[in-house]
């Protein structure tokens, strides 16, 4: 594609750019299939659904993400090291080896 496909319209491939949902507890969410090419979000202008990955909104999702599960494993390395004497090593390792996989993508 050439730009972003407005959330509104359709893709380059001629499928929806979202797919809204009307799932709100946490115990809904977690049965709605996956959907090749889609990922599920919400975000303040259109609420919760699935957004194709050639939408702007399905990045921003994304990379919101990312840095969640970047902060939330850099506060766990924090914490192993400060607790070093109660934290297995290898769970450590595993958790500062994520982290920098983290920050690297």
């Amino acid at each position: 594609p050439t730009g972003w496909a407005s959330v509104t319209g359709m893709t380059s491939t001629n499928e929806k750019a979202f797919i809204p949902s009307d799932a709100i507890y946490r115990s809904q969410i977690r049965k709605l299939p996956k959907l090749e090419n889609y990922v599920l979000g919400k975000t303040e202008a259109h609420g919760f659904g699935y957004y194709h990955y050639e939408t702007k909104e399905a990045h921003e999702i994304v990379r919101e993400r990312l840095e969640r599960n970047a902060t939330k494993l850099a506060d766990e390395v924090a914490c192993d090291q400060c607790m070093g004497c109660c934290v297995p090593k290898n769970l450590s390792s595993f958790r500062e080896k994520k982290l920098e996989e983290a920050r690297s993508s």
